[in-house]
């Protein structure tokens, strides 16, 4: 048992005393120097009101020094709020004897020293309210013109300002710093570490506090900084104490921010997303983060207008495939494809993304150029004289979703290409050389693939 420390945390009972008499005191003495025959009887009020000033002053000068001896305080901020508040202590001292001795013959000192600790009184207790309640706390919820009267620039009608797209919403820096600073911060910086957790910054946040670790990723039903905002609010341990406490939606981005691995770099869009999590983002901030397509996440320039006279000059067609995007649909209109004219094409090939070469004489050497359009999601070969070898060429077409091979010369030994094609939703394979029993196979060994027999 710590009786220093106990009776220590009276001080912010005990500091109001000394406030109240202290004040009492200097309105006492203004009426008293400016109305002496009306209120001369007050003069031995204000000796009185100073003295029990000075007792108060002295309790909590007493409990604050108990207090400091708990730690949890910046050392520079505790500081100037001691040594203010045990001068106003002397002043007040020094001031009662000089009034009493008949020492002072002149009411304009009275007034001047009066003044001063009031003055004092002031700084010490604003000081005070700063290692209770933060910096912030008094111009919080002020009019702007007094905030910026105050030096405050930050903008209190948002709490958050978030990037237009979600993939550049970083999780800790725009969704839960914030979060911090408004609910936790005030307990928990630089000047007043309580537990001795810092949570102005990343690195304060992950260093812990006088217990440990309070993030540890991956874990956040192990993690303090969690499990604290779950309590029921009349919980001992239940964070923030007072105030308002985190919203259902922040304790579901905290949880699966440290689920994700607690990175504070981490981009809303580099975590998978519950459905329900989805909807509280969408609900509370207008961000969505349901999957896109492929084709909606690419960013390529667009094809510049030179090139794309050109191409349509060679016979291809070319079709946007969205209002303001630079991927675009290719189809030939010619029967038969040069090499020439799909070197050509290749000029464009971060921006080909749907490509059709059904019935174009297509060869086995060329699929190697087509391997090059690293964007494509939808590729349509049918009716070519292309196998399995020419098929070899497309394993690097990481993104590809739709693949059509009816009325190629394939076989069951194209099944290789299909398994390196990490995205392949769908594939053709009627009229080819693969029989229903090896399709069967085909479905078993990729369950998720669509085979259009």
């Amino acid at each position: 048992m710590n009786i220093a420390l106990f009776l220590g945390r009276f001080h912010p009972l005990l500091v109001h005393l000394p406030i109240g008499f202290l004040v009492l005191a200097f309105l006492m003495e203004l009426l008293y120097y400016f109305k002496p025959d009306r209120f001369g009887y007050l003069n031995k009020a204000i000796s009185f009101s100073l003295l029990s000033g000075v007792f108060g002053s002295m309790a909590s000068v007493g409990a604050g020094l108990m207090l400091e001896q708990g730690g949890g305080y910046g050392n520079e901020a505790l500081a100037w709020h001691k040594w203010f508040g045990i001068g106003v202590t002397i002043l007040s001292l020094v001031y009662w004897g000089l009034r009493v001795g008949v020492f002072l013959k002149n009411k304009v000192e009275s007034i001047l020293i009066s003044s001063v600790i009031i003055l004092m009184l002031s700084l010490t207790g604003h000081l005070g309210g700063n290692l209770t309640h933060g910096e912030e706390y008094l111009i919080q919820y002020a009019p702007e013109v007094v905030k910026k009267l105050a030096g405050d620039t930050s903008d209190s009608g948002q709490i958050l300002s978030l990037p237009d797209s979600p993939d550049s919403v970083q999780v800790f820096t725009h969704l839960l710093q914030p979060v911090f600073q408004q609910k936790c911060v005030s307990c928990h910086n630089p000047a007043k570490a309580k537990g001795k957790l810092n949570l102005t910054s990343y690195q304060g946040l992950m260093a812990g506090g006088e217990h440990g670790q309070v993030v540890l990723a991956e874990q956040p039903y192990k993690s303090p900084l969690f499990v604290r905002t779950t309590y029921p609010h009349g919980h001992v341990k239940f964070m923030p104490p007072s105030g308002e406490p985190l919203t259902f939606t922040e304790q579901e981005i905290l949880a699966w921010w440290i689920r994700n691995g607690a990175d504070s770099a981490m981009t809303l869009t580099e975590g998978k997303a519950s459905a329900s999590l989805a909807a509280l983002l969408m609900r509370d901030y207008g961000l969505d983060v349901s999957p896109k397509p492929f084709y909606e996440q690419v960013k390529v320039a667009p094809i510049p207008k030179g090139i794309r006279t050109e191409l349509v000059k060679s016979g291809w067609m070319l079709r946007d495939l969205a209002a303001n995007s630079p991927l675009v649909d290719v189809k030939l209109k010619i029967k038969k494809l040069e090499a020439e004219q799909l070197a050509q094409l290749s000029n464009i090939k971060q921006q080909v993304t749907w490509l059709n070469l059904s019935e174009n004489q297509l060869k086995d050497d060329m699929l190697t150029t087509v391997s090059q359009f690293e964007n494509l999601t939808y590729l349509k070969i049918c009716n070519n004289p292309i196998t399995d070898e020419g098929l070899t060429s497309l394993k690097s077409l990481k993104h590809l979703e739709v693949l059509n091979l009816y009325g190629t010369a394939v076989t069951s030994k194209s099944f290789e290409v299909l398994q390196k094609l990490p995205t392949l939703k769908r594939v053709y394979l009627w009229n080819t050389n693969i029989t229903d029993q090896e399709i069967e196979q085909l479905k078993q060994m990729l369950p998720d693939l669509e085979v259009i027999i």
